[in-house]
């Protein structure tokens, strides 16, 4: 990932072309990948922020940029809360638990697609919401979101489907 790597030899001169892979860059500041606990605590006394291995780098990267100035950068599709003066424009995610909707994301969210690409990261790997306004990313895992939207003409609360048309008067 260009985004984690490129210059890291500025910061760290004498770094082993081995380990370049062990730091990351995003946005001017230095990040340690690791967990052994001598590494961390060197890093720590170097006023290098740690990166735990388990997390997804992917998912670091986007938090780091989920920041109002990279909205542009970044992208997504907005997401637009349901309600009765917006019929023909709502789209929003809802994230499911045992087959229950838990939350649904709207107004002030924008929908990441896997595949999407985001200068500096590449092609992502997972399908993400941001808010850029407070910075919040959620990482989804495949099959448990679903996008909705207007155009949808199927609807449904609970167990009971319904054969909607949000765009007509009857």
């Amino acid at each position: 990932m260009s985004l984690l790597n490129d210059n890291v030899k500025k910061y760290i001169p004498s770094l082993e072309d081995s380990d370049i892979g062990r730091f990351g860059i995003i946005e001017g500041k230095l990040y340690f990948i690791g967990d052994d606990e001598i590494e961390v605590k060197a890093a720590k006394s170097q006023n290098i922020e740690i990166l735990d291995k388990g997390e997804s780098i992917e998912l670091f990267a986007i938090k780091a940029l989920a920041k109002e100035e990279n909205k542009e950068k970044i992208g997504g599709e907005e997401l637009i809360t349901k309600n009765p003066t917006n019929s023909a424009t709502w789209k929003i995610v809802t994230e499911t638990v045992d087959d229950k909707i838990v939350n649904k994301y709207g107004t002030d969210y924008y929908y990441l697609r896997k595949g999407t690409v985001v200068e500096g990261i590449g092609s992502l790997e997972n399908d993400y919401i941001i808010n850029y306004k407070d910075g919040k990313v959620l990482k989804f895992e495949e099959g448990k979101h679903k996008l909705l939207s207007y155009s949808d003409v199927l609807g449904y609360s609970e167990h009971l489907i319904l054969n909607i048309d949000p765009r007509s008067d009857g």
